[in-house]
Protein backbone atom coordinates (compact mmCIF):
# COMPACT_ATOMS: atom_id res chain seq x y z
CA UNK A 1 0.00 0.00 0.00
CA UNK A 2 1.34 3.41 -1.00
CA UNK A 3 1.50 5.90 1.87
CA UNK A 4 0.96 9.44 0.65
CA UNK A 5 2.46 12.12 2.90
CA UNK A 6 1.98 15.78 2.13
CA UNK A 7 4.17 18.30 3.91
CA UNK A 8 2.82 21.82 4.41
CA UNK A 9 4.78 24.51 2.60
CA UNK A 10 4.67 28.01 4.03
CA UNK A 11 4.12 31.07 1.85
CA UNK A 12 7.86 31.75 1.64
CA UNK A 13 8.67 28.21 0.56
CA UNK A 14 10.09 26.99 3.87
CA UNK A 15 8.95 23.51 4.83
CA UNK A 16 7.22 23.28 8.18
CA UNK A 17 7.19 20.10 10.23
CA UNK A 18 3.42 19.90 9.78
CA UNK A 19 2.34 16.78 7.93
CA UNK A 20 -1.04 15.94 6.47
CA UNK A 21 -1.84 12.23 6.61
CA UNK A 22 -4.96 11.96 4.49
CA UNK A 23 -7.44 9.14 5.01
CA UNK A 24 -7.97 8.80 1.31
CA UNK A 25 -9.60 5.39 0.96
CA UNK A 26 -8.15 3.48 -1.97
CA UNK A 27 -4.95 4.22 -3.79
CA UNK A 28 -4.90 7.14 -6.25
CA UNK A 29 -5.01 6.06 -9.88
CA UNK A 30 -2.60 8.86 -10.85
CA UNK A 31 -1.06 11.97 -9.34
CA UNK A 32 -0.71 13.61 -12.75
CA UNK A 33 -3.47 16.23 -13.16
CA UNK A 34 -4.15 15.21 -16.76
CA UNK A 35 -4.44 11.49 -16.08
CA UNK A 36 -6.22 11.35 -12.72
CA UNK A 37 -9.75 9.99 -12.81
CA UNK A 38 -10.90 9.13 -9.34
CA UNK A 39 -11.73 11.14 -6.25
CA UNK A 40 -8.82 9.46 -4.44
CA UNK A 41 -6.49 11.17 -6.91
CA UNK A 42 -8.38 14.45 -7.07
CA UNK A 43 -8.31 14.90 -3.28
CA UNK A 44 -4.52 14.80 -3.31
CA UNK A 45 -4.18 16.94 -6.44
CA UNK A 46 -6.30 19.68 -4.85
CA UNK A 47 -3.64 19.86 -2.11
CA UNK A 48 -0.70 19.85 -4.53
CA UNK A 49 -1.99 22.25 -7.18
CA UNK A 50 -4.18 25.30 -7.38
CA UNK A 51 -5.98 26.17 -10.58
CA UNK A 52 -7.49 29.42 -11.75
CA UNK A 53 -10.40 28.63 -9.43
CA UNK A 54 -10.88 26.55 -6.29
CA UNK A 55 -13.90 25.77 -4.14
CA UNK A 56 -14.47 27.80 -0.98
CA UNK A 57 -15.96 26.42 2.25
CA UNK A 58 -19.48 26.84 0.83
CA UNK A 59 -18.65 24.89 -2.34
CA UNK A 60 -18.58 27.96 -4.58
CA UNK A 61 -15.92 28.38 -7.27
CA UNK A 62 -13.72 31.34 -6.29
CA UNK A 63 -10.63 32.76 -7.92
CA UNK A 64 -7.41 31.08 -6.80
CA UNK A 65 -4.26 31.38 -8.96
CA UNK A 66 -6.05 34.06 -10.98
CA UNK A 67 -6.41 37.43 -9.29
CA UNK A 68 -9.08 38.69 -11.67
CA UNK A 69 -11.29 37.48 -14.48
CA UNK A 70 -13.17 39.49 -17.08
CA UNK A 71 -15.98 37.73 -18.93
CA UNK A 72 -17.34 39.23 -22.13
CA UNK A 73 -21.02 40.17 -22.26
CA UNK A 74 -21.78 37.17 -24.46
CA UNK A 75 -19.98 34.83 -22.01
CA UNK A 76 -17.63 33.52 -24.70
CA UNK A 77 -14.33 35.24 -23.83
CA UNK A 78 -12.74 34.85 -20.41
CA UNK A 79 -9.60 36.87 -19.66
CA UNK A 80 -7.60 35.88 -16.58
CA UNK A 81 -5.07 38.07 -14.82
CA UNK A 82 -2.64 36.00 -12.79
CA UNK A 83 -2.23 36.61 -9.08
CA UNK A 84 0.92 36.53 -7.00
CA UNK A 85 0.99 32.75 -6.49
CA UNK A 86 4.35 30.97 -6.54
CA UNK A 87 5.53 27.50 -7.38
CA UNK A 88 7.33 25.52 -4.69
CA UNK A 89 10.65 26.40 -6.37
CA UNK A 90 9.89 30.14 -6.10
CA UNK A 91 8.87 30.80 -9.72
CA UNK A 92 5.77 32.91 -10.30
CA UNK A 93 2.69 31.03 -11.51
CA UNK A 94 2.14 32.48 -14.99
CA UNK A 95 -0.42 32.21 -17.77
CA UNK A 96 2.09 30.12 -19.75
CA UNK A 97 1.87 27.34 -17.15
CA UNK A 98 -1.87 27.04 -17.75
CA UNK A 99 -1.64 27.37 -21.53
CA UNK A 100 1.07 24.71 -21.82
CA UNK A 101 -0.77 22.35 -19.44
CA UNK A 102 -4.07 22.75 -21.27
CA UNK A 103 -2.45 22.13 -24.64
CA UNK A 104 -0.94 18.94 -23.29
CA UNK A 105 -4.14 17.79 -21.58
CA UNK A 106 -6.22 18.39 -24.71
CA UNK A 107 -3.77 16.58 -26.99
CA UNK A 108 -5.24 13.20 -28.02
CA UNK A 109 -1.80 11.61 -27.47
CA UNK A 110 -2.09 12.41 -23.76
CA UNK A 111 -5.36 10.43 -23.57
CA UNK A 112 -6.57 12.53 -20.65
CA UNK A 113 -9.72 10.90 -19.24
CA UNK A 114 -11.34 14.34 -18.95
CA UNK A 115 -9.89 15.68 -22.21
CA UNK A 116 -13.38 16.13 -23.66
CA UNK A 117 -13.85 19.04 -21.25
CA UNK A 118 -11.66 21.05 -23.62
CA UNK A 119 -14.07 20.54 -26.54
CA UNK A 120 -15.83 23.86 -25.90
CA UNK A 121 -12.43 25.59 -26.21
CA UNK A 122 -11.42 23.94 -29.50
CA UNK A 123 -11.30 25.79 -32.78
CA UNK A 124 -10.15 24.56 -36.17
CA UNK A 125 -6.49 25.01 -35.24
CA UNK A 126 -6.56 23.75 -31.65
CA UNK A 127 -7.48 25.41 -28.40
CA UNK A 128 -8.83 28.94 -28.65
CA UNK A 129 -6.53 30.15 -25.90
CA UNK A 130 -3.63 32.54 -25.98
CA UNK A 131 -1.64 34.91 -23.84
CA UNK A 132 -2.15 38.57 -24.66
CA UNK A 133 0.45 41.34 -24.52
CA UNK A 134 -0.47 42.04 -20.87
CA UNK A 135 0.43 38.45 -19.92
CA UNK A 136 -3.21 37.49 -19.37
CA UNK A 137 -4.65 34.11 -20.30
CA UNK A 138 -7.46 34.61 -22.84
CA UNK A 139 -9.91 31.76 -23.36
CA UNK A 140 -12.54 31.72 -26.10
CA UNK A 141 -15.48 29.32 -25.74
CA UNK A 142 -17.59 28.05 -28.62
CA UNK A 143 -20.72 28.24 -26.46
CA UNK A 144 -21.33 30.22 -23.30
CA UNK A 145 -21.04 28.01 -20.23
CA UNK A 146 -22.30 29.46 -16.95
CA UNK A 147 -20.58 26.57 -15.11
CA UNK A 148 -17.16 27.17 -16.71
CA UNK A 149 -15.66 28.43 -13.43
CA UNK A 150 -16.70 25.14 -11.74
CA UNK A 151 -15.14 23.20 -14.60
CA UNK A 152 -11.86 25.08 -14.16
CA UNK A 153 -11.57 23.73 -10.59
CA UNK A 154 -10.96 20.20 -11.92
CA UNK A 155 -7.37 18.87 -11.90
CA UNK A 156 -7.25 18.51 -15.69
CA UNK A 157 -7.32 22.34 -15.84
CA UNK A 158 -4.52 22.84 -13.30
CA UNK A 159 -1.19 24.33 -14.35
CA UNK A 160 1.99 22.31 -14.71
CA UNK A 161 5.51 23.52 -14.21
CA UNK A 162 8.13 22.37 -16.71
CA UNK A 163 10.13 20.82 -13.85
CA UNK A 164 8.87 17.63 -12.20
CA UNK A 165 7.75 17.64 -8.56
CA UNK A 166 7.15 21.40 -8.46
CA UNK A 167 3.75 22.35 -7.04
CA UNK A 168 1.75 25.55 -6.58
CA UNK A 169 -0.65 24.31 -3.92
CA UNK A 170 -0.38 24.39 -0.15
CA UNK A 171 1.43 21.04 0.04
CA UNK A 172 4.33 19.21 -1.55
CA UNK A 173 4.50 15.48 -2.01
CA UNK A 174 7.33 13.90 0.00
CA UNK A 175 8.83 10.41 -0.25
CA UNK A 176 7.52 9.22 -3.60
Amino acid sequence: MLRITLTLVLLFGHANATTLNRGNGGEPDSLHPHLAQGLNSHNILYDLYEGLYRYDAQGQAVLAAAAEVQVSDDGLTWTFTMGSHRWSNGDAVAAEHFLRAWQQASDPKTAAPYGQLFDNLRGLDGLQTHINEAGQLVVRLNQANPRFADQLVLPVFMPKHSEPDVYNGAYQLQGR
